[in-house]
């Protein structure tokens, strides 16, 4: 209709995507025949990339910078110049709140959250840390790790029911009331009836 052109690009995040069938062509073909359908894609193996040209580049792939190869050696660096470039480049809070979260989301895939929560918290102070999903996923699991340790000294073990009942239980605000009530419940039912 509007007589452009289209570049299609197949983008690989991980590793485990990658094929060597991804070779760029599709092609169809009766056999012992030239091929009547031949479709050219590129593939985009993200950790090919490098981090400075994402961190420096357009928004659109910015948050990928973390999954690149040589980012792994120097990822503090990585996610401090990506927090400074937001910090000083974007002054609108929702997009850079989306950056962030983007970049997160992409972050959780490839490395530890041991490894990449204290450099996310440590680069984070123009955003909420509550709003990245790795950050509560960390907090949710400190809390049912603080809840059964504490609870094991004043109420007793738990069941195995008990113990699956509370790795259920997903909202950070339900879980920090139970371990401020842990002091005044008698058992593991009485704890797990909050709301």
């Amino acid at each position: 209709k509007h007589g452009c052109l289209v570049h299609t690009a197949l983008v690989l995040l991980r590793r485990g995507a990658d094929n060597p069938r991804l070779t760029g062509e599709w092609i169809q073909q009766f056999a012992g025949e030239t091929p009547h359908r031949v479709f050219r894609y590129q593939v985009i193996r993200v950790w090919q990339l490098s981090a400075d040209a994402l961190i420096n580049g357009g928004w659109g792939t910015f948050p990928l910078a973390p999954l690149c190869d040589d980012a792994r050696l120097r990822l503090p660096d990585v996610i401090e110049r990506m927090a400074t470039r937001l910090q000083n480049e974007v002054a609108d809070v929702p997009k850079l709140a989306m950056l962030w979260k983007t970049t997160a989301i992409l972050a959780d895939m490839c490395y530890d959250q041991d490894v990449i929560l204290p450099l996310m918290r440590k680069a984070m102070t123009m955003v909420k840390l509550e709003d990245f999903p790795s950050y509560t996923k960390g907090e949710i699991k400190s809390a049912r790790r603080l809840i059964l340790l504490i609870g094991k000294k004043m109420i007793g073990d738990p069941d195995p029911q008990t113990v699956a009942a509370l790795e259920a239980i997903n909202n950070l605000d339900r879980l920090d009331r139970m371990a401020n009530r842990l002091p005044d419940v008698k058992s593991w039912q009485e704890l797990l009836s909050e709301k």
